[in-house]
């Protein structure tokens, strides 16, 4: 959705209204990230319940995910509506380009429960191994973007509060549309009702002191009794997501506070990083799906070298595609022509850091299925605290620009990607290590 809109503001709207989206693509990724550790949750717990052949316990899992869900997307709509002007200056964002960006925040900022909603419900529709509706749905998403951005943008003259009234709305259908599939054809029904007494339990502790566990527990404090499972996954998941997203919050930061041109630049490039950085994202949830099913150690092996040459491969297209469309093309994104040499100066970083993506989301979501979730937070944390030092450090540097912001990105995943594959060869490799030791050897 950030791309259609950063396309159609940038070829039909001014270069200030394209900064504008840039300080909002952080604060709306941020959001969306951090509840990416419901997601995993979701797809971890379903699938091993369907995997069980407990129908009703699944059902009610997915339902429960859904509530959390809504109610999380419906306390961050009043947020973003309530500090919006808050929330945006902390961006760093410029003052030339604060009222287009407020406009586009808050309009936006209505749809947030539908974004929740979309999202788990792909969860679910993977977790039943259905890859088909989600890509539909997004599909079908995207095209209703990109008409309402070019009739109410190239037709209408609404800058960027058409492109958010797009989104939003498509946003919404989408959401309508996947949860109308997981009523009708998922194998997992969806308990509607309002849940019973009897069947909600306090929320795990596992979350400890985290800002997402705290409102979970306590704006929801009872949940269905068969999230328990649930409850303990999203608790290292959201230490690992909340990390991440932080280090994503800083670098988004370090490049908002820059000059309004160097942002305009910024945001197509990085828009387009982010969007082929999703593509490795079926490689996490593959190895969430399948590797728990696998039928002996030695399957699960093999489908963990499988995955791993799978990441490899889309890390190498991905990283060509990120890096050589601004490149070749920066005119698809800008009629601005001060803009493209910057967006091709940063290209090689942005190489570099999506080959380096492709083998840590594979390598991250094997260490996931193997339940090795306490490492990957622990070394997130320490992923956090090395590049906050690199740019409280670097940013002081005479030449400090945009090409500093992006090698930052490249430093965070070289240690991820360093982190991971390590810890798979000490571990999942290992013979003498008990790796996947849940499963019969063959």
């Amino acid at each position: 959705m950030s791309l259609v809109d950063t396309v159609c503001i940038g070829q039909f709207a001014s270069t200030a209204e394209l900064a504008a989206l840039g300080p909002n693509t952080l604060i709306f990724n941020f959001f969306t990230y951090v509840m990416t550790a419901l997601c995993i949750a979701t797809v971890t717990v379903v699938a091993e319940k369907l995997r069980q052949d407990n129908i009703k316990q699944a059902g009610r899992a997915l339902s429960g995910s859904l509530f959390v869900a809504a109610a999380i997307g419906c306390l961050v709509t009043a947020v973003l509506q309530l500090f919006g002007r808050p929330i945006m200056l902390a961006t760093g964002c410029a003052p030339a380009i604060l009222q287009p960006a407020l406009t586009y925040l808050r309009i936006r900022a209505w749809a947030a429960p539908a974004v929740l909603l979309l999202m788990v419900a792909q969860s679910g529709l993977l977790a039943q191994k259905d890859s088909f509706t989600p890509l539909l749905g997004v599909l079908v998403q995207c095209g209703l973007n990109v008409a309402g951005d070019i009739a109410l943008i190239t037709y209408y003259g609404q800058g960027v509060a058409g492109a958010a009234w797009a989104t939003a709305l498509s946003q919404y259908v989408g959401a309508a549309g996947l949860l109308w599939a997981l009523q009708r054809t998922g194998k997992a029904p969806l308990a509607l009702a309002w849940p019973q007494r009897d069947d909600l339990a306090q929320l795990s502790a596992s979350c400890g002191p985290l800002t997402l566990a705290y409102l979970l527990r306590n704006s929801c404090y009872l949940l269905l009794q068969d999230l328990r499972g649930l409850a303990a996954t999203m608790g290292p998941a959201t230490v690992i997501y909340l990390c991440k997203n932080t280090c994503y919050l800083m670098l988004q930061g370090a490049a908002t506070a820059l000059t309004p041109l160097l942002v305009a630049a910024h945001q197509p490039v990085w828009v387009v990083w982010n969007l082929f950085a999703f593509c490795h994202t079926p490689l996490e949830q593959a190895a969430l799906a399948f590797l728990p099913a696998a039928a002996d150690r030695r399957e699960a092996i093999e489908t963990t070298k499988v995955l791993l040459a799978v990441g490899v491969s889309v890390g190498v297209a991905t990283a060509l595609g990120a890096s050589g469309i601004p490149t070749l093309r920066p005119q698809l994104f800008s009629t601005d022509a001060a803009l493209w040499p910057v967006m091709r100066s940063v290209a090689p970083q942005g190489f570099l850091a999506m080959l380096l993506t492709g083998i840590d989301v594979a390598a991250n979501g094997i260490l996931m299925a193997n339940k090795d979730l306490h490492y990957i937070a622990r070394a997130m944390a320490i992923n956090l605290a090395v590049l906050a030092a690199y740019l409280a450090l670097a940013s002081k540097w005479s030449g400090w620009s945009l090409g500093g912001v992006w090698w930052g990105l490249v430093l965070f995943f070289g240690m991820r990607a360093l982190q991971s594959t390590a810890r798979l060869a000490l571990t999942v490799f290992n013979d003498k290590h008990r790796a996947y030791g849940n499963l019969r050897t063959a």
